[in-house]
């Protein structure tokens, strides 16, 4: 009767788990899935950032392209601190809101002996940079509006009559825009606009941001416009 107990014991050990195999056991599937954890969270950062680089370098050239595009044919640009804030900046200094501006000479039969070539407005177009008061980062939109030459019809716009600043106040106020970038923060001390010291030209000079609150991607950017003036 022993030595059947004995066999039966021993077929049920060699059968069964020990405590010691057992929490070893654990340990290692523990190990394994924080392995396979790990993994799965370093793949997913690796495609979030890989994803929003490429975001970036999509805005980035297309607001390059857009900018440069734009600057480049206008005959003139006003730089302003902010939206809330229109006070005009001057050479050295840098604001969020840039206003491209087109004019047209009047014509020869149009214009008085003896007096000074008038200009009309024919298009501004508006970058800004939005951010609030305590926020340095915010959205990049743009403002476009054209006027028409004078004719029978209408006097147009006389730059000489009208302040680049009283157009742009007005564009402004409208509240007619297209949002350029999702996220940006200016860099030229804290604006995105600098006003080159000799005065011909504007640096842009941002970063930019994609992502969420928890886990975000950024590229700066840096390229210069001049209007043919």
């Amino acid at each position: 009767m022993n030595h059947r107990h004995q066999q039966y014991r021993n077929r049920s050990a060699k059968a069964g788990f020990t405590l010691v195999e057992l929490m070893i056991a654990i340990g290692l599937s523990v190990l394994v899935l924080a392995a396979f954890h790990q993994l799965v969270l370093g793949t997913g950062r690796s495609l979030f950032d890989s994803t929003n680089k490429l975001l970036i370098a999509k805005d980035v050239r297309a607001f390059t392209n857009e900018i440069s595009r734009s600057g480049r044919s206008a005959r003139d640009f006003r730089i302003y601190t902010s939206l809330e804030d229109l006070s005009e900046r001057q050479s050295g200094q840098s604001g969020d809101v840039l206003a491209l501006v087109w004019a047209e000479p009047e014509s020869i039969e149009d214009a008085s002996p003896g007096a000074a070539q008038r200009f009309f407005v024919t298009r501004i177009i508006i970058f800004a940079r939005e951010a609030g008061p305590e926020q340095s980062e915010g959205p990049v939109w743009r403002y476009e509006r054209n006027y028409a030459l004078p004719d029978a019809e209408s006097a147009g716009i006389d730059s000489s009559q009208h302040t680049v600043r009283g157009l742009v106040t007005d564009i402004l106020s409208a509240g007619e825009r297209r949002q350029v970038l999702q996220l940006s923060r200016g860099l030229a001390d804290e604006r995105l606009f600098f006003y080159s010291r000799l005065g011909e030209s504007v640096v842009v000079n941002g970063e930019i941001y994609h992502g969420n609150d928890h886990r975000r991607t950024t590229n700066t950017y840096n390229f210069t416009i001049s209007p043919r003036g």
